[in-house]
């Protein structure tokens, strides 16, 4: 066995403080998984959890900008995993209201919305956030988007991993519908290996 902190973190260049279009943009984390092949399926055998224990998250990943601080958010700390070579991550979101998360639901009690993820426009406004599919299977985080190829958990030893969040990316408005989407862009490496991947 090995032990993991596993961490999210997002630039700000999008936030209304910096003159970007949103204030806040929250999104619920329901568990973080990996697994040895990069090809297996949501479904498959061979994940391991990488956040064990975790209850729902919810975080602002627009969080810090306001003071100019740099945004991250711990999700599991020094957590006991299964030693290996990881060559794909997955992130999973919570999907309704019903799930219970983690302290207050911003998105209810500041946003007056139904929903766990959801961003708050520059004008003020409130907007959920629909995640087509990732509450199910969760986000795919390939070996391609993951610095150095691989999550590498060594016997005996503590890694981090960080998880990048590209919420300027990440929401789309949806047409003419009105609705507003959250299509994670994510990257991921360990701070030993990504010091100028991340």
């Amino acid at each position: 066995m090995g032990k993991l902190t596993t961490a999210i973190t997002d630039p700000a260049e999008c936030s209304a403080a910096v003159g970007g279009n949103y204030q806040h943009a929250y999104v619920t984390i329901v568990d973080v998984k990996a697994n040895a092949s990069s090809s297996a399926s949501a479904n498959g055998s061979g994940w391991q959890d990488l956040t064990p224990g975790m209850k729902p998250t919810q975080v602002d990943l627009l969080g810090s900008a306001a003071s100019g601080g740099c945004f991250l958010a711990t999700l599991g700390d020094n957590l006991e995993v299964q030693a290996g070579t990881y060559q794909q991550i997955r992130l999973i979101l919570g999907a309704f209201f019903s799930t219970m998360v983690n302290g207050t639901n911003a998105c209810n009690a500041q946003g007056g919305l139904s929903a766990v993820n959801c961003v708050q426009l520059a004008d003020g406004s409130w907007k959920a956030l629909t995640t087509p599919s990732a509450q199910q299977t969760g986000i795919k985080i390939p070996t391609a988007q993951i610095a150095g190829g691989s999550l590498d958990v060594a016997a005996g030893k503590t890694e981090d991993l960080v998880i990048n969040f590209k919420t300027c990316e990440s929401i789309l408005k949806a047409g003419n519908s009105g609705q507003w989407v959250l299509r994670p862009v994510l990257n991921a490496g360990q701070v030993s290996k990504a010091s100028t991947s991340i």
